[in-house]
């Protein structure tokens, strides 16, 4: 393939992960690292993504600051620091396909029951206390294992926001706390093992223009979009993203 068809598949990725994570609040690693490992190593594309989504995080962040909750945020992040580090020494000697095809069966079951059998109902908040703190912190470590050893730190803590039935605003601003801090992990210990380049750099570089056009618009339409249709999105996004982890870790077997 030319390399300006590959730069334009790149941009064209970049943006519509960015777009993505403004509209459901996360997204930008899952999609953008379901394509640009054909055109990057990976040893590249995992550092792009996590410096890429650095701005796409504090960007959501700012645009949904009013929704952010420390009981919901501090257990989350709590959890990402905790996950992280195992995540990055997973990745050297266990095998993700497992992993990968036990995530995809929980997002499947648990967006097909709730587009079926709750999707008529009206989706009120749910889940307090205790019990509620426990489960963003066993999400945030879940997303942080997950984070750091495939910059996939999304599913698990969306999977907690859908249970929650959190407003849009809130599950928004939250996640994003959670993968800023998740980013910041990965970066700090890419950067203690030497694997930021200046390839990296040139590639970050490139992808900025795409990633800001493509936020700016999610935040647009992410503000147009009524609690009972967010939760659809995330939902379909949900089972989507199971999909893919089955057939990958199918492909691979």
């Amino acid at each position: 393939m030319p390399i300006g068809a590959e730069q334009g598949i790149l941009v064209a990725t970049l943006a519509l992960a960015a777009l993505v994570q403004g509209v459901a609040g996360f997204g930008f690693g899952l999609v953008a690292m379901a394509v640009l490992p054909a055109f990057l190593p990976l040893a590249e594309a995992v550092p792009v993504v996590a410096l890429l989504g650095l701005g796409t995080n504090v960007t959501v962040i700012v645009a949904n600051r009013r929704g952010i909750d420390r009981s919901i945020v501090l257990p989350l992040v709590a959890g990402v620091c905790v996950g992280t580090p195992f995540g990055v020494l997973l990745l050297s000697g266990a095998d993700p396909r497992l992993l990968h095809a036990l995530l995809g069966l929980v997002l499947v079951g648990y967006a097909l029951q709730a587009l079926v059998l709750r999707d008529a109902r009206d989706a009120a908040p749910r889940g307090e206390g205790a019990l509620a703190a426990l489960a963003a912190a066993c999400a945030g470590t879940l997303g942080g294992v997950l984070g750091g050893a495939f910059t996939t730190s999304g599913p698990p803590i969306v999977l907690y926001a859908a249970w929650r039935r959190l407003p849009p605003a809130t599950a928004r601003a939250n996640m994003q706390c959670a993968f800023l801090v998740s980013s910041l992990c990965q970066i700090a210990l890419f950067a203690l093992a030497g694997s930021l380049t200046r390839d990296i750099g040139a590639a970050v570089l490139r992808g900025v223009p795409a990633v800001l056009v493509g936020l700016v618009a999610g935040v647009v339409v992410g503000r147009r979009v009524d609690a009972r249709t967010f939760r659809r999105v995330v939902l379909v996004l949900l089972l989507v993203l199971g999909v893919r982890f089955l057939v990958g870790a199918w492909r691979h077997a």
